[in-house]
């Protein structure tokens, strides 16, 4: 039932061939019954359901990137979502964030914010410490380079960004 509401092409395919999709999924035979009569309305409203709490959640965490990326936020989040695994585990909203703005990063998107990415992915994951160098700090509506420090200490994560206020002053310190 998880793949099927996870993955829009089985659900396709399902719709196509159940009784293919059943034996391909090795679904026990007492339960074939009920697998086979699946309303396939129901299923693609509840994947449609979760696939907005995942929308939510990634956008809530990545907020600037999402303001960004605009109307085409939903677009770009349904063909990141369409084709990804869901991740799993208490941590997985945001490994589904630095997932996204990976896919962001991979598709080229020029409303992408590395700061963001490094923040999320610095959460997702058990490091104590780590440190970026980025060229996409917002301040007054312009992008300025900074370095981003990421810092766990007793369980508590923060981050600080220091503006750099010139190449030239990175390159003399």
């Amino acid at each position: 039932m998880g793949l099927l509401l996870r993955d829009r092409e089985l659900r396709l395919r399902f719709e196509n061939d159940r009784k293919a999709i059943i034996k391909e999924l090795n679904i026990a035979p007492g339960q074939r019954s009920s697998v086979f009569g699946l309303d396939l309305r129901q299923l693609d409203a509840q994947a449609e359901s979760l696939i907005r709490k995942r929308r939510a959640e990634v956008a809530h965490l990545v907020p600037k990137t999402w303001f960004r990326l605009g109307s085409e936020a939903h677009l770009q989040f349904r063909q990141y979502a369409d084709h990804s695994p869901w991740p799993e585990g208490h941590r997985r909203h945001l490994v589904d964030a630095s997932m996204f703005c990976q896919f962001l990063r991979n598709n080229t998107a020029s409303e992408y914010l590395r700061s963001e990415h490094h923040w999320v992915s610095f959460l997702a994951n058990d490091r104590s410490f780590s440190v970026r160098l980025l060229d996409d700090l917002v301040v007054l509506g312009r992008e300025r380079w900074a370095v981003q420090f990421c810092v766990r200490w007793n369980g508590v994560a923060t981050s600080k960004v220091f503006r750099i206020r010139s190449f030239r002053e990175l390159i003399r310190r």
